[in-house]
């Protein structure tokens, strides 16, 4: 599976379910969201800006996508709403198109756009790295079938703080209708 192949299938609606769990010790959090992935233009405004804020020339882009997303997360005493969007932009190594380099947005102004890197296995699962002085972050998603999709995320702070997160993702397929 390409890069192109692998966001192909993940286009769609999702529900999402995930569970959190903290160390040092911490309750573990769960959470639930409606996502929503989409292709948009490697030209798209969004996308170019992107590569523009991380010196990257837009041209090299080979894919963008759009994901939205509606939730809440928490404990069983209390729960937060979040939702919000980011842009991906995917910058593929013309030599070995499984890997390469994913830009990312977030949403919020106040968050510092990232650049990771990523391979796509044998197995094909998708692993996505990314590294800054204050953290490290592994993620890994697969699908088990083409409705279902699967991550983990292992997060380390500098500060030796760690987040294991574990992601179930059903996509919803529309009803037929009614006759």
């Amino acid at each position: 599976m390409d890069t192109q192949e692998f966001f192909q299938l993940c286009a769609g609606k999702w529900f999402s379910q995930h569970t959190s769990h903290y160390v040092p010790a911490q309750p573990a959090q769960s959470g639930k969201s409606d996502l929503t992935i989409e292709e948009i233009a490697s030209d798209d405004p969004q996308a170019i800006a992107l590569c523009q804020q991380l010196q990257i020339d837009p041209q090299l882009a080979t894919l963008a996508v759009r994901i939205t997303w509606d939730g809440s997360m928490g404990s069983l005493l209390k729960s937060t709403k979040h939702a919000g969007s980011t842009v991906l932009v995917v910058i593929a190594d013309p030599q070995q198109p499984d890997r390469g380099q994913l830009l990312r947005q977030v949403g919020s102004a106040a968050k510092k756009p990232a650049i990771a890197k990523y391979q796509i296995g044998n197995d094909d699962a998708f692993t996505l790295i990314t590294e800054s002085d204050e953290m490290r972050s592994e993620e890994r998603i697969w699908f088990a079938s083409p409705n279902l999709r699967l991550r983990t995320q292992m997060w380390k702070g500098a500060n030796g703080s760690q987040i294991a997160t574990f992601y179930s993702e059903i996509r919803k397929v529309e009803s037929p209708p009614k006759e």
